[in-house]
């Protein structure tokens, strides 16, 4: 094969990649935007509601976030601005088995929600994987983007020096959150809800990143620690 059949070759597939990506994700958008499915963040705790936070997770539901002073899904695509500066919405993206000293209200990974997510993997798939990337762009990474049809998962491939300053600065807040993302795909590789390298993936990046370019402080071994 010549020069030219792989350029055009490897152009053709990643333009088909990329359209099945956006379908994937179009079908998401349409099938979880019905205003019927509207919740509260203080509905979360009232015992005698039906409906249980892994509706959240699993896209089915929305919460009001007082932050941003609107019902956000799952899946919902906010702003750079609305993902820096909202602190309420990262417990409830991207839960764990730690309580948030910020948001102590907030639901953890327990029992139930593991069993509920564990039994609806094939449906979830895609919603991991958009949230990783989303999570990843905010912080300057950029990614291969994965096809759920063929398993392959999204991967950090460079760093944008100029899209994020966290690295520069050890008591920056989206080091915190990067320590909640690694637990959060951490745990739902260990339970089996979801089999991912994503933690190791953005482990792997951060602490390259902090080697190359930035100041270390005591984020690394936090970010360690949460991948185990």
């Amino acid at each position: 094969m010549s020069f030219l059949d792989k350029f055009f070759l490897e152009e053709m597939t990643k333009s088909l990649v990329k359209k099945i990506e956006n379908r994937e994700m179009s079908y998401i958008f349409n099938k979880f935007s019905e205003k019927d499915n509207l919740f509260t963040v203080s509905d979360l705790h009232k015992k005698d509601e039906p409906w249980t936070f892994a509706d959240f997770l699993l896209g089915r539901k929305s919460i009001y976030l007082e932050s941003l002073d609107r019902d956000i899904t799952i899946i919902s695509n906010l702003s750079d601005e609305e993902y820096e500066n909202s602190h309420d919405f990262i417990q409830y993206f991207f839960p764990t088995d730690v309580k948030s000293n910020f948001n102590p209200d907030a639901p953890l990974l327990d029992d139930d929600t593991i069993k509920k997510l564990k039994d609806e993997f094939s449906y979830s798939r895609s919603i991991y994987n958009h949230k990783y990337a989303r999570f990843c762009k905010h912080l300057g990474f950029e990614l291969f983007f994965g096809n759920w049809i063929e398993s392959t998962e999204h991967k950090i491939q460079d760093f944008n020096l100029d899209k994020h300053s966290w690295h520069l600065n050890p008591f920056d807040h989206n080091r915190l959150r990067i320590t909640r993302v690694i637990r959060h795909y951490y745990l739902l590789n260990k339970y089996g809800i979801f089999k991912n390298d994503f933690y190791d993936d953005l482990l792997g990046n951060v602490l390259n990143v902090i080697e190359d370019y930035g100041e270390e402080g005591d984020s690394v071994e936090y970010w360690k620690k949460a991948a185990t």
